[in-house]
């Protein structure tokens, strides 16, 4: 069953109280920031100008691969400067606009990674397996496509996460409420079933990673 919480429709059903234990049941916890990525992202702590970022940025030199994690971090934060030096979130028109120049960062985010980032409507192979779960030689029926997903975090064989993506900056558009609080959980079950069925002894352990993109807001 997936259940979002937040949704204050749920308030008719169970008390806050109640919600807050559904919350909390065998919550999976998240990592925290490496140290090292904490001490970088705090040097640009009491800045305040454009001029003033870049020039903290200039200072740090690290290498794609002995840092990569900082690396990655660091090239985000160039990232986010440039558009906003040349004022390219205000040019945005279209989906595609946002992920190539917004939100590539995340395209990059596991370059030295063992997992694959794919992005462009690709389809899900743990959304496929579900929906074709049914098929049997006794009634053949064609193949069903699987839930297409705008990036996919994925190795050869198992899928890890997912990311939807809308152009327009809003949390509570149709779009993104659909994906939000539909697709995308539904995707992500589908992921945390095969990874269970790979792995049934981790079931407790296993998390999946979901992003919703809505314009310039991230959640």
């Amino acid at each position: 069953m997936i259940l979002d919480t937040s949704d204050p429709v749920w308030l008719e059903y169970f008390t806050k109280s109640e919600l807050k234990e559904i919350e909390d049941e065998k919550k999976v916890t998240l990592s925290e920031l490496p140290k090292s990525m904490q001490t970088y992202l705090d040097c640009y702590n009491g800045l305040k100008t454009l001029d003033e970022l870049w020039n903290e940025h200039t200072k740090h030199s690290l290498h794609p691969i002995r840092d990569a994690d900082l690396y990655w971090v660091h090239s985000s934060v160039r990232n986010v400067l440039e558009i906003l030096m040349h004022g390219l979130h205000k040019k945005c028109k279209t989906e595609a606009d946002y992920m190539k120049r917004a939100w590539s960062i995340i395209d990059c985010c596991f370059d030295n990674g063992d997992l694959d980032v794919i992005s462009g409507e690709y389809v899900s192979k743990a959304s496929s397996t579900r929906v074709n779960l049914d098929r049997s030689l006794a009634a053949l029926s064609r193949r069903k496509i699987g839930t297409k997903t705008d990036i996919l975090f994925t190795t050869e064989y198992l899928e890890f996460g997912t990311v939807e993506a809308g152009k327009i900056s809003d949390v509570n558009s149709t779009k993104t409420l659909y994906e939000a609080g539909m697709k995308l959980p539904k995707n992500l079950k589908d992921m945390l079933y095969d990874l269970v069925q790979e792995c049934p002894s981790q079931l407790i352990n296993i998390k999946t990673c979901g992003i919703i993109i809505s314009g310039e807001l991230i959640y």
